[in-house]
């Protein structure tokens, strides 16, 4: 996989060039600049600016139910690599162990706060669900610390004051779920969502 460590300049695809380049797809964005290509929908996004890229590229995929790849970023440049050589290089293993930390907290607080803006369930609820987690012994604080590097901590932040945010009488008393890795304080606030087929609950789980 190539890794793209120019960004700052603008590469000179047009829309007109495109359209050559990809028959049958549907150029949108800016005149040229950075492109990519969503073969889901037949839709090739352009920015003057990468970041901004990114950003359209995730809304579209967002908005057209697309699932985003972990690593997207990763992926698109990969894929611009391919046109713009000479401003890329090989991506290095260690590189890419930490984007794809950085971007699972990411993806991590992306999911949190749309379940949040969609609502959160009754006090009653949750702490009905947190008197069970208090008591069951996969409530632990023996997980593996995560290594919370500068580019994080603003992440962490966030989450931090998401999850001061609510509270319940058992507080306290919750830690992790050894099962799902979840933080239980923040978990027993959440309507329940897909069920993670390789996570196995005890039968007296209220997630199960």
């Amino acid at each position: 996989m190539k890794d793209l460590v120019r960004a700052i300049e603008i590469p000179r695809f047009d829309k007109n060039r495109l359209r050559q380049m990809f028959p049958g797809y549907e150029v949108v964005g800016d005149t040229y600049g950075w492109f990519y290509k969503v073969d889901e929908t037949k839709i090739i996004l352009v920015s003057y600016g990468w970041d901004s890229l990114i950003t359209a590229v995730r809304q579209h995929m967002a908005g057209n139910g697309i699932k985003e790849p972990l690593t997207l970023e990763l992926v698109m440049g990969d894929f611009i690599c391919q046109y713009v050589p000479d401003w890329c290089e090989e991506l290095r293993p260690e590189r890419e162990a930490k984007v794809s930390a950085w971007k699972m907290m990411k993806k991590f607080y992306r999911a949190v706060e749309a379940a949040w803006h969609l609502g959160q369930v009754s006090q009653e609820e949750a702490e009905r669900r947190a008197a069970i987690c208090a008591q069951c012994p996969s409530n632990t604080d023996q997980l593996v610390d995560f290594c919370i590097g500068c580019s994080t901590r603003d992440l962490v932040g966030k989450v931090t004051g998401f999850m001061q945010s609510k509270h319940t009488s058992q507080d306290a008393k919750l830690k992790n779920c050894s099962r799902c890795h979840c933080n239980l304080r923040l978990k027993v606030h959440f309507p329940l969502g897909e069920k993670d087929p390789d996570v196995t609950y005890p039968d007296w789980c209220w997630a199960k």
